[in-house]
């Protein structure tokens, strides 16, 4: 320690090559070490939101597509129906409809085994009362078809059945955006 003019100075000395070369050594792996860590752990954020993707919003979004196309093939099936000619078409029309009604329920019941939220297990309520609504119609729209009474026929569906088709296709809208949204954010 040298004192000039009051000043405290620490003589500075060259460290050796070897002090040197491991404080350069050191400092080069506490960096990679560091690089490292946060690589790991952004891999370990990136392998949490693949797994939620794939273990809930995926399978959830293609129920809830799948319920929206069923609802859409029920509701051609009943238009095919009213259209058809011949018994043949009708009973044909009614597979269909029968097909697409399965399809919708087991997409909907499949849906709800994932342990979605209250929200989305009450809008799942709404599509099933509504749907039972839509049920309730289709016996006379059955007996109008074969009469071949279109006017009839056309009043159930444009008419009766339309504030329903309306609610469905909304909540499952819904559902759709809500895990579109989902899997988005993961």
């Amino acid at each position: 320690m040298i004192c000039n003019d009051g000043v405290l100075s620490f003589p500075m000395t060259r460290p050796k090559i070897k002090t040197a070369l491991v404080i350069v050594l050191v400092s080069i792996g506490l960096i990679f070490a560091g690089f490292s860590a946060f690589a790991l752990s952004r891999l370990s954020d990136i392998n949490q939101n693949t797994a939620d993707i794939a273990a809930n919003w995926m399978p959830s979004l293609a129920f809830a597509k799948d319920a929206d196309n069923a609802f859409t093939d029920l509701r051609v099936a009943w238009r095919n129906h009213v259209i058809a000619s011949t018994t043949e078409r009708m009973d044909r029309a009614e597979s269909d409809a029968a097909d697409a009604k399965l399809r919708l329920t087991k997409a909907l019941s499949d849906y709800d085994s994932l342990s979605p939220t209250q929200d989305e297990l009450q809008t799942t309520r709404k599509i099933r009362d509504e749907l039972a609504k839509f049920d309730q119609l289709i016996e006379p729209l059955k007996v109008a078809s074969a009469a071949h009474d279109d006017a009839a026929a056309e009043q159930i569906i444009l008419g009766d059945m339309e504030p329903i088709r309306t609610r469905v296709d909304e909540a499952l809208a819904k559902l759709i955006d809500f895990n579109t949204k989902g899997e988005e954010t993961s």
